[in-house]
């Protein structure tokens, strides 16, 4: 997590390979069933969208760094929703009972 706190070279690009790296270390965690790890990244997540808003980013740079990091961002974010419905599948089973079948 000491990537974190650096950043990877600083700035909007290093803040965004930091949200990538984190996208991918929730992924892991819910792909573990990690709930302590999920939730230490969630506020993880939260301060690093605060750091990137209090770069006041102007549209045209927003839009750079989300088209020069558009398909790293597509694939953690892929693998974290995977992640993330298996999780919740997977609590969801654990809770309910299954249905008889006819």
């Amino acid at each position: 997590m000491l990537l974190l706190a650096t950043g990877c070279g600083g700035g909007a690009d290093g803040l965004m390979q930091d949200s990538i790296d984190l996208m991918n270390k929730t992924a892991d965690a819910l792909e573990k069933g990690d709930e302590s790890a999920v939730d230490r990244l969630k506020k993880q997540s939260q301060s690093l969208q605060k750091r990137m808003e209090a770069l006041n980013l102007s549209q045209e740079e927003k839009q750079r760094i989300l088209s020069k990091y558009k398909e790293p961002i597509a694939k953690a974010m892929g693998r974290m929703m995977s992640a993330t419905m298996s999780h919740v599948g997977n609590k969801m089973g654990k809770s309910m009972p299954m249905l008889p079948t006819p």
